[in-house]
């Protein structure tokens, strides 16, 4: 980068100039500007100001040791290399097309819609930076630190990101490429407690990958890989996860309201008080999960539906299913200790030898179903809907 244009950055980070100035001697430099009837007499308005240890002429151009252009500044005296420093400065809508801004301080800086096309950021310290509705494509800002930084609305595609920190940033409707994104997570690039809401990563493999408490409402995952994923507390509400293979992945905590999970794969996953109202599950497909061990306790199934599933044995303890249709369901033997089956659909269903205690079944419609062996120790049976009055008195008698 030559040395002027290190001077209009400099002039804008001391609140000299407006980005709009600086954008229109940058322009100039490049033979761009276009005439004005009402030019902005930036030259007559600003003295260009450089400290003594970078003494430079105006129109001499400043190399790195590499002979190569360097987002830094060189001290003649030393010749140590100092980065430059925009930390807070206002720079919104700048036109940086192609920059060498490696190592650069730009914390807190306002980028936003700039253009950072083709920059080069390595290095570059963008913590808490508003870089909203940014076009980064294709820039590198490998190593970079972009800690809560806004990126909502920017264009990160085909940009180099490996090694990059994105800690409590906040990427809502970021445009990624599904396979970038899938990279980056895979090079150790940080994306806890990041708003990636809104994200497109179908089909994007992020096997093992870390988004613990990571906001991915209304994310399109469809086909994506998650083997071995730790979701730990992720808000997944409304996202599309269809055919998402999520064998082994830890979804403790996670928030699936609306979710649409029809044909993923669910080996071996842990749901431990997850969210699941409203959850969109084929039959099959939860009754499988239930066999194969995916840890139910304390989740939210309220308004799931099972109708004719077979899920014997299986452990809901303290399980809201709450408004579920368990029509016809086999649950012999299951453990529903303390579940919430309040308003529920159990007509037919098998409960022989199935753990109900404690469980609230008040308002719940048990007509013809199969109860040898159940126990309904301590259960809320207030307006449970029963087949006939004996079976009726001794359930209550069993509950009491």
């Amino acid at each position: 980068m030559s040395q002027e244009r290190m001077k209009i950055l400099q002039m804008v980070a001391q609140s000299k100039i407006t980005a709009a100035e600086a954008a229109q001697l940058i322009d100039a430099l490049n033979g761009e500007a276009s005439v004005d009837e009402n030019p902005v007499p930036v030259a007559e308005k600003v003295e260009i100001e450089i400290e003594e240890e970078v003494v430079v002429e105006v129109k001499e151009e400043v190399e790195s040791d590499g002979g190569g252009e360097a987002g830094s500044k060189i001290n003649q005296a030393s010749g140590a290399v100092l980065p430059i420093d925009l930390a807070g400065a206002n720079l919104a809508g700048v036109n940086l097309d192609g920059a060498v801004l490696d190592g650069a301080r730009l914390r807190e800086a306002n980028l936003e819609d700039a253009n950072l096309q083709g920059a080069n950021l390595t290095g570059t310290d963008l913590t808490d930076a508003n870089l909203e509705g940014a076009n980064l494509q294709e820039a590198n800002l490998e190593s970079a630190n972009l800690r809560g930084a806004n990126l909502e609305g920017a264009n990160l595609q085909g940009e180099e990101l490996a090694g990059v920190d994105l800690h409590e940033a906040d990427l809502e409707g970021v445009n990624f490429a599904a396979l970038q994104i899938g990279a980056l997570l895979r090079q150790g690039v940080n994306l806890n407690q990041v708003n990636l809401s809104g994200v497109n990563l179908q089909g994007a493999n992020l096997s093992g990958v870390i988004l613990h408490d990571t906001d991915l409402e209304g994310a399109n995952l469809q086909g994506a890989n998650l083997t071995g994923a730790d979701l730990t507390d992720a808000n997944l509400e409304g996202t599309n996860l269809q055919e998402v293979n999520l064998e082994g992945a830890n979804l403790r905590g996670v928030n699936l309201e609306g979710a649409n999970l029809q044909g993923e794969e669910l080996a071996g996953v842990d749901l431990h008080e997850a969210n699941l109202e409203g959850v969109n599950f084929a039959v099959m497909q939860i009754s499988a999960l239930l066999r194969q061990g995916v840890k139910l306790n304390q989740v939210n199934l309220s308004g799931v539906n099972l109708q004719g599933a077979t899920v014997s044995g299986v452990i809901l303890h303290d399980t809201n299913l709450e408004g579920a249709n368990l029509q016809g369901a086999n649950l012999t033997g299951a453990d529903l200790s303390d579940a919430n089956l309040e308003g529920a659909n159990l007509q037919e269903a098998n409960l022989e030898g199935a753990n109900l205690q404690g469980a609230n079944l008040a308002g719940a419609d048990l007509q013809g179903e199969n109860l040898p062996g159940v126990d309904l120790h301590e259960a809320n049976l207030e307006g449970v809907k029963f087949s006939n009055s004996p079976l009726k008195k001794l359930l209550v008698e069993a509950a009491d």
